[in-house]
């Protein structure tokens, strides 16, 4: 069970959506849920990882100065030398991509949708203290989430421009 906090389009173009999820356990009394942000962004079919999982081995059409190329077919094609690509590698986003998919989830819509939840270890729920549920944990805010969209948007942006993202350090040289 969810619900959208806020659906908008990113700096980079793509549609971006917020929600809440509410997540029932049996330590917990009966009704009542636990609340935790996720984030997702949708790209065009026309994008080089629409149809990807999060999780596949893929080989990305990329710049020459990123990695080294094939030689062979696959001129266009780049490699690392510690083997193939997956999103869930190549995107900086909080705790990682934990989602990939089209159709009804997050939303009806055309777009392959990638996205990341707020509930790893360090987060905590909304309206649930701290010391109730014992994780103490960071509670993301919807701007904090929104952020990290925004982020991952820019990310996904590169991708479809032929460019590694940069992160950290890389990021700002």
């Amino acid at each position: 069970m969810y619900m959208i906090e806020k659906d908008w389009i990113t700096k980079a173009g793509y549609r971006a959506i917020v929600i809440v999820r509410f997540w029932d356990s049996l330590r917990y009394k009966p009704y009542e849920y636990k609340k935790y942000r996720c984030g997702y962004v949708g790209v065009p079919q026309l994008h080089p990882l629409y149809g990807v999982d999060y999780m596949a081995e893929v080989i990305l059409p990329l710049q020459k100065d990123d990695l080294r190329v094939f030689e062979r077919k696959y001129k266009e094609f780049a490699i690392t030398k510690h083997g193939i690509l997956s999103p869930l590698s190549i995107f900086d986003v909080h705790g990682g991509l934990t989602y990939s998919g089209s159709g009804h989830y997050p939303v009806l819509s055309k777009e392959w949708w990638f996205g990341f939840d707020c509930t790893h270890l360090g987060d905590g729920y909304i309206d649930v203290p701290s010391w109730e549920d014992g994780r103490n944990g960071h509670v993301w805010s919807l701007e904090e989430v929104v952020q990290e969209c925004e982020k991952l948007a820019q990310q996904l942006k590169e991708i479809s421009e032929g460019r590694l993202p940069r992160h950290g350090e890389e990021a700002k040289a």
